[in-house]
């Protein structure tokens, strides 16, 4: 299967005019297009909505050659997709840069969270702390977040070996 982002210019106010669709079929990827079509509800710029249509284009390619289909499913899902995502675009030549891979997961996540919230945790135990964040210009009280976990680049691990 070969698939392909598209833009269409559409009259319904609740639909993305960006799409994922499968080339030779032209039928659209179902749940990536839910998911840009909630964004777009969001009013997300559209420049945003191609991007992440991109973005689970490339997560879509390799979880087709994982398995045999475009289509994902819940119960294919398990606690170590995202980080198997991850190790395959690490082990890419050339390397995507760090920021790439991070953004990449982060919208594969948001999607798959979206159209299956009962799926099993993407969350790396370990890897992920609790922590106040304050708000803008510490107006409020601070809230609790989450660390997620993120690609690091080499001249980041190397300053961080050396305690810099």
């Amino acid at each position: 299967m070969k698939f392909c982002v598209i833009y269409q210019q559409t009259s319904n106010n609740a639909q993305s005019p960006v799409r994922v669709v499968e080339l030779t079929t032209a039928r659209g990827v179902g749940w990536i297009n839910r998911y840009l079509d909630r964004e777009y509800v969001r009013r997300v710029a559209n420049t945003s909505l191609r991007t992440y249509a991109h973005n689970l284009l490339h997560f879509l390619r390799w979880w087709e050659s994982v398995h045999p289909t475009g289509d994902v499913r819940e119960g294919d899902l398990t606690e170590s997709t995202l980080l198997d995502y991850v190790k395959f675009q690490s082990s890419q030549q050339p390397r995507p840069s760090p920021s790439t891979i991070n953004d990449r997961v982060a919208v594969a996540d948001r999607a798959i969270r979206n159209e299956y919230p009962h799926a099993p945790c993407q969350i790396a135990r370990g890897f992920h702390e609790a922590f106040w964040r304050r708000r803008p210009m510490g107006l409020g009280r601070p809230r609790t977040d989450m660390s997620r976990l993120r690609v690091k680049s080499a001249q980041t691990q190397h300053r961080a070996a050396l305690g810099g």
